[in-house]
């Protein structure tokens, strides 16, 4: 065997191996079902699903997640963009809030919280005035 047929055999066994790998990777990550939704790592697949544009995916394992117990600002904001992605803007605009009750600072949240506003239709500042414990969970 010369080195160009050793190098093309080798490159088609790669290509093979990697082909196999990213079949049972996605797979895995459609299997949402039986995720335990109180770990870290089921937060990461929602990341991955947002990622990779499979944005009522991640909505469902961020809500999930939120079902389960985890609550805090970087969950309400990955909701909220999620959300946004989906059209549904309102249920944006409420997780922007709830992630900026949860970390006032958080000018990625406050920034995506004005870009959803300027979508709505209809006129939503008699709601805007609402105690904040209305967007608790």
């Amino acid at each position: 065997m010369n080195v160009k047929s050793f190098l093309l055999a080798f490159l088609l066994a790669l290509l093979l191996s990697l082909t196999s790998t990213l079949l049972l990777t996605s797979s895995a990550l459609c299997q949402t079902d039986s995720v335990n939704v109180s770990s870290p790592a089921s937060i990461e697949m929602a990341g991955i699903s947002f990622g990779a544009g499979r944005f009522e995916e991640a909505t469902q394992l961020y809500e999930a997640a939120r079902a389960a117990g985890l609550d805090s600002a970087g969950l309400h904001y990955n909701l909220g963009n999620t959300y946004y992605r989906t059209s549904k803007v309102g249920k944006a605009i409420a997780s922007y809030r709830r992630a900026l009750v949860r970390n006032p600072n958080n000018s990625d949240a406050l920034h995506n919280l004005e870009l959803a506003r300027t979508q709505t239709t209809d006129d939503v500042s008699q709601f805007e005035s609402e105690p904040e414990e209305t967007f608790s969970p």
